[in-house]
C-alpha cells in the first residue's frame, strides 16, 4: 500500500517520506503539554483536539517544520439520500 502511494505521488510530482508515527499524540499540538488519550480518541488539553488530529498535526509541525495557526471546530453533517445537511446542534 505504501509503495502505490509513493508512486502515484512520484507521479503527480509530489515529494513524500517515510515518517515514524509512534507516540506522535504524546504531547498536544497546540500547548506542547503532555496530554493523555480519553475514550473516543479525544485528548486531555483545553483544545479538546481529536488524538488522531493532534497526531497529525504533531507530525506536520515535526517533518515539515509548520505548525497551523488556528483550528476550526468540525462541522457534522447528517447525509440522506441525494441531499446533506447539517446536524442541529452540532455546527456553529
Amino acid at each position: 500500500m505504501i509503495n502505490a502511494i509513493l508512486l502515484k505521488a512520484q507521479e503527480y510530482g509530489i515529494r513524500t517520506f517515510e515518517f515514524v508515527e509512534y507516540c506522535t499524540s504524546k504531547y498536544c499540538a497546540c500547548h506542547g503539554v503532555e496530554v493523555e488519550r480519553r475514550m473516543k480518541g479525544a485528548v486531555s488539553c483545553p483544545g479538546g483536539l481529536h488524538g488522531d488530529l493532534n497526531g497529525a498535526l504533531n507530525i506536520l509541525r515535526k517533518a515539515a517544520n509548520k505548525t497551523v495557526p488556528a483550528i476550526k471546530k468540525s462541522l457534522s453533517f447528517i447525509v440522506d439520500h441525494n441531499r446533506v445537511t447539517p446536524k442541529e446542534g452540532c455546527n456553529p
